[in-house]
């Protein structure tokens, strides 16, 4: 499965949100379907900027969220989960100094995220955060879920940390 919608900012850029599961996502392997079966859906989401080279502004964060959260609210079996770009340097302020990049935009996106689920009345929904050790940089994800799959995210947050950190 794969859905993908666009944000578009005022000044032009456009970014696009992709949801995947199955053969259709990166990360879901035949390993993790035995360890949660059919009870919950694993769903990557991707978010990729397709035009411009614009500042991101809280705007566009918050319609990204929101469309992220209409899919979640639509899909009572989803789990969803991501990390954020770690390649790219962010804009630098006294607050980010002493940050990753991926830490910044985890934190960011998670801030933005929660606020949309409380400004809207979302119930019964949690975001895990974690942090995978990489080589020479950390890797911070996140699994969304609602609080009835948190059985299935510490499983899968457990075989997560166990294959993919060093």
């Amino acid at each position: 499965m794969k859905v993908s919608f666009d944000v578009d900012s005022k000044q032009g850029d456009v970014y696009r949100v992709t949801l995947s599961s199955g053969c259709d996502a990166f990360f879901v392997q035949e390993d993790i379907s035995e360890i949660v079966g059919n009870n919950v859906e694993i769903v990557e989401i991707d978010l990729e900027r397709v035009n411009g080279k614009g500042i991101t502004n809280t705007n566009i964060l918050s319609k990204i969220a929101e469309g992220i959260a209409r899919y979640f609210e639509s899909n009572k079996k989803a789990v969803l989960y991501y990390y954020c770009d770690d390649l790219n340097d962010v804009p630098m302020s006294q607050r980010k100094e002493d940050m990753w990049p991926q830490e910044y935009r985890s934190r960011l996106f998670s801030v933005m995220y929660n606020r949309y689920i409380a400004t809207n009345n979302i119930q019964d929904m949690m975001d895990v955060i974690f942090k995978i050790d990489q080589d020479d940089r950390p890797l911070f994800m996140h699994l969304i879920a609602r609080q009835c799959h948190a059985r299935y995210v510490e499983l899968l947050k457990a075989y997560i940390i166990e294959h993919y950190g060093k």
